[in-house]
């Protein structure tokens, strides 16, 4: 065996392993980011266990913001997903919201 031939092995042994549960959180998390208006930014954390947390950052400017409708689209991106359910959210649109999902059984 060559080493390119290992190293080409152990890339598809991890891409194998991904948790797919994590990287549809993660997809889920870009895909807000593409949608997101206004400046807004999100980030998945502990993606990769039973409950994990979608943290979106709104821009620097002063904008008012509706909560329900940044929580209305984090809920419809989660409920297109397979592996998470939401579960709640917490904060305040114009300085950080804190939404929590649980993965499927």
């Amino acid at each position: 065996m060559k080493l390119t031939e290992i190293s080409s092995d152990k890339e598809q042994f991890v891409r194998g392993i991904v948790d797919p549960a994590a990287k549809e959180l993660h997809d889920i998390v870009n895909q807000l980011n593409k949608m997101a208006g206004r400046g807004y930014s999100f980030n998945a954390y502990n993606a990769d266990k039973e409950l994990a947390t979608i943290i979106g950052n709104p821009p620097a400017m002063d904008v008012p913001i509706a909560e329900m409708n940044v929580v209305a689209f984090i809920k419809r991106e989660i409920g297109l997903g397979d592996h998470w359910s939401y579960k709640a959210w917490k904060g305040d649109a114009e300085e950080e919201i804190a939404v929590y999902v649980v993965r499927n059984k």
